[in-house]
């Protein structure tokens, strides 16, 4: 069974933003290897302070947000493929 996390990502829709704390498959989405241990970060944005997880792959790639597979009602998906296709997040 692969590897997961929850950790906690921003997830953007147009103009709204989110930062819920999701399960994510813990793979690189361009090697497939592993990801690095994820370290809180807290960012500002339109004066309003927001928290989310980032982490460094040991493979140097870098996992975008929008790329990363989160877990679904109908299992792992990108954050466009769960905008295209209306599924719930499992949060």
């Amino acid at each position: 069974m692969p590897e997961t996390k929850n950790v906690q990502v921003i997830l953007r829709n147009g103009w709204s933003m989110r930062t819920p704390v999701v399960e994510v498959l813990w793979e690189c989405p361009v090697c497939g290897g592993p990801m690095g241990d994820p370290k809180d970060h807290g960012f500002c944005e339109d004066g309003d302070w927001h928290r989310c997880d980032i982490w460094e792959n040991p493979c140097g790639h870098v996992a975008k947000y929008d790329q990363i597979k989160i877990k679904t009602s109908k299992g792992f998906m990108t954050w466009k493929e769960i905008l295209e296709s209306g599924v719930d997040l499992h949060v």
